[in-house]
């Protein structure tokens, strides 16, 4: 995974002398230590440590008529002094590209997420308890209109996920999905959609499926304001377990109060797994997605009923920004109803800037868990504060204190850790 990365930016540092008009690039690079008063997260023998961050980030952006997309990638190395942990390298990618093959008619379009998730998604997360994992997804979408007010489109993609130690994630998977949309007004459509979805799981045991997605989308758009509500079916056959059917539901709705603040509302019910919610759009009919906040993924081969339902509201006043989001999931697993859990996130972040290149933060975050398989409960709150110093256009301080408190029905999994962490980083 790593070597992908560093790859990745190599490539992106070798074209960097031809980026076409309207592109743009940026390079950091990030000095971070801080100190933990609880590295383990123990609820007792609290160990202290001191860790040395080193953070490289290339990042690429580009609006124009043939590519449109941004690719981020960086490389973390942490030391910590106790030596209680090895070093690690830490990796991620955040890629989205669409070059236009055809004008206004064919694309390609590449998708990739990596990052770092849990390997045992009930322990706390801790330097020993992480793993890399990656979905990478490719594949060419169609957009072709047909006489009046209709047109069609179509997504084909090859999706393949990864995990360095749940090798049980690890699939590789065949997405296609058509539209038929006709357009009602010029702020209206509505379409009729079909998904289809063929996955091979790595490992024999697990157990590989078809999925069926049919549904009608209605959707309006007006002045910063949206609307779109999707209702149908759905039908996945599991090659071990059988058959399961379900209803698909889907609406998002923004709104723009007024030049200075918005409102925006999810609801969502159908079938998911681990690997389709690390990606976003993979279909060129816009999907409904509630993810608002990094819930904790368990990183599995299990399919599930996901139930969410998010709101999230923000405004923008004199220098400041104050955003809150709530984020609930019910999720009922098809084959393992063992694994069934409810999750709550929610958050308040409060930011302003100062003159001078000065900037604040302040906020909370709340997580909370109840899994079915023996009632455990878990809630975590994470007071913060952060302090940031811009001194050029390219030189940045900052400093950051966190306090996250777990309070857990489980033995021995409460915990409270303070964390104080500084930075001095290039940007350009």
């Amino acid at each position: 995974m790593m070597f992908r990365i560093l790859g990745v930016m190599a490539a992106m540092a070798l074209v960097a002398p031809s980026v076409a008009a309207g592109a743009e690039w940026r390079y950091a690079i990030e000095y971070s230590p801080s100190y933990s008063s609880n590295i383990t997260r123990a609820a007792d023998n609290e160990i202290e440590d001191y860790i040395n961050g080193v953070t490289l980030e290339l990042g690429y952006q580009e609006r124009s008529s043939v590519l449109e997309g941004s690719v981020t990638a960086s490389v973390e190395h942490f030391s910590y002094r106790s030596g209680l942990f090895q070093d690690e390298t830490r990796t991620a990618l955040d890629a989205d590209l669409r070059w236009a093959l055809v004008r206004n008619r064919l694309f390609w379009v590449v998708e990739d997420r990596a990052t770092v998730e849990p390997v045992f998604y009930r322990q706390a997360w801790t330097p020993g308890n992480i793993q890399q994992t990656n979905v990478f997804a490719t594949g060419p979408s169609l957009s072709y209109r047909l006489e009046g007010s209709n047109r069609v489109t179509a997504d084909l993609r090859f999706i393949s996920s990864y995990a360095e130690v749940t090798k049980e994630y690890q699939s590789n998977r065949w997405y296609l999905a058509t539209s038929l949309i006709q357009q009602r007004s010029i702020v209206t459509d509505l379409s009729a959609n079909l998904t289809l979805t063929s996955t091979d799981y790595a490992l024999s045991y697990a157990d590989d499926f078809q999925q069926a997605d049919l549904f009608l989308a209605w959707e309006r758009r007006r002045s910063g304001s949206g609307f779109r509500l999707e209702l149908g079916g759905v039908a996945a056959s599991f090659d071990e377990e059988g058959e399961r059917y379900t209803s698909r539901l889907g609406l998002v709705w923004n709104r723009v109060i007024s030049s200075a603040s918005r409102i925006r509302l999810v609801l969502v019910h159908g079938l998911s797994d681990a690997a389709q919610s690390a990606l976003g759009t993979v279909s060129a009919t816009p999907a409904v997605r509630g993810r608002f906040t990094a819930l904790g993924r368990n990183i599995s081969s299990q399919v599930y009923e996901n139930n969410e339902l998010g709101l999230s509201y923000r405004i923008e006043w004199a220098r400041s920004n104050l955003e809150a989001i709530v984020n609930y999931q019910k999720q009922i697993y098809v084959n393992s109803r063992d694994m069934d859990q409810d999750l709550l996130n929610a958050s308040m972040i409060w930011s302003r800037g100062f003159a001078g290149g000065i900037s604040s933060e302040l906020g909370v975050l709340f997580t909370g868990t109840e899994y079915e398989r023996d009632g455990r409960k878990d809630s975590t709150v994470v007071p913060f504060w952060g302090l940031h110093l811009q001194r050029s256009s390219s030189i940045y301080y900052s400093l950051r204190v966190d306090r996250e408190i777990r309070d857990s029905s489980a033995d021995g999994q409460d915990y409270d850790e303070l964390v104080v962490s500084a930075a001095i980083g290039y940007r350009y």
